[in-house]
């Protein structure tokens, strides 16, 4: 794990989510009512699916910290009759769907654990890391870079920190001015 990420624990990233999910909301309404004559309604919709779509993924990520927390019973296998965690592969873990999916399973029988006792070596490895780190890594650290470009100040074209880069005919780029990347190295 890089030095910049952090551990976050399933209720505090619920709630982020859900206060993304009222930030975009408060976007909407400022969409709303804008000074210019420009209608955003097409925005405004596509922003409310956003907020929807992140608090579902809140609600959803709550219901499996409970069902971890309380060592619910979880099926043993997929729904195709495979099986998950350690008897799979060791490290192994669940999607937050497959957990959401096994915890609520139909097919669930006496062969059902705690999810945690079925993932015992990726619990003890705390803090998990997501494979999505591990794919993604060149293009997390590429992001991180740009993060923390966008924190400085550009000599090149004066953009003040936060402000994206623009050409000298004033139009906003879609990269960074190299002397402000190495800037924030």
């Amino acid at each position: 794990m890089s030095e910049s990420m952090t551990a976050t624990n399933l209720p505090d990233l619920a709630s982020n989510l859900m206060m993304a999910a009222v930030g975009l909301r408060e976007l909407v309404l400022q969409a709303e009512v804008v000074t210019s004559p420009l209608e955003l309604g097409p925005v405004c919709y596509k922003v409310e699916e956003s907020a929807q779509l992140l608090e579902t993924f809140a609600d959803q990520i709550s219901k499996a910290d409970r069902v971890i927390r309380e060592g619910q019973p979880v099926a043993r296998t997929l729904h195709d009759g495979m099986p998950w965690g350690d008897a799979a592969e060791p490290g192994a873990v669940l999607t937050l769907h497959q957990l959401l999916a096994l915890a609520g399973s139909r097919h669930r029988s006496e062969d059902s654990i705690p999810y945690l006792d079925g993932v015992r070596s990726a619990a003890q490895a705390e803090p998990y890391v997501s494979s999505r780190v591990w794919r993604s890594s060149s293009t997390r650290e590429q992001r991180e870079r740009l993060v923390a470009a966008y924190r400085q100040a550009c000599s090149t074209c004066r953009a003040v920190p936060g402000r994206p880069c623009v050409t000298k005919s004033g139009r906003v780029m879609t990269e960074v001015h190299q002397p402000r990347l190495r800037a924030a190295e």
